[in-house]
Parts: C-alpha cells; sequence; structure tokens
C-alpha cells in the first residue's frame, strides 16, 4: 500500500484522517465509505463497511472477499469483486 497507492494521493488526502471513497458491489452499485489507517500497516474502509456487509449478507469469519482498488481521476474506488464462502 505504501508504495502502491500512497504515493498517487493528492497532498490534501491524509489516509491517517480518512479518505472518501466509492465501493462499488458485484451488481455496479455505489457505497460510500472511507479508507483509513487503523494502525500501522492497518488500512480499513469504514463509515459505510458495516451497512455494506449486512445489505451483502456478508458474515464475519465466514465470508471472504476479494476487493480491487483502483486510483480514478475523482475519487479512490473500490470494487468487490468476489465473495466466497471459507469452509472450516
Amino acid at each position: 500500500m505504501s508504495k502502491t497507492l500512497l504515493p498517487l494521493l493528492n497532498k490534501n488526502e491524509v489516509v491517517d484522517n480518512g479518505i472518501p471513497v466509492i465501493m462499488y458491489d458485484i451488481k455496479g452499485k455505489e457505497h460510500s465509505m472511507t479508507f483509513k489507517l487503523w494502525e500501522p500497516r492497518v488500512y480499513v474502509l469504514k463509515e459505510g463497511w458495516n451497512m455494506f456487509c449486512q445489505n451483502h449478507s456478508l458474515r464475519e469469519y465466514e465470508d471472504f472477499v476479494t476487493v480491487w482498488m483502483f486510483l480514478h481521476v475523482q475519487t479512490i474506488p473500490f470494487h468487490l469483486f468476489k465473495k466466497t464462502k471459507l469452509h472450516r
């Protein structure tokens, strides 16, 4: 993250404070969230992630998601690519 995305951010985009981002679900629907540095080397999606999980029936410790992140002219969009059940 520190070598790939962070160098592309504008000076006013500070991950420590949180950056507004858009998450696109599998159907292309937009969901507003905040991308933030939670602790050293741990980046999280906040302010909208829990509602996203609830709306898409994602269960903690049961579902695994693949998320793509890419830079856009106006924002940093994320795309939920795949939902997979964890097998125990």
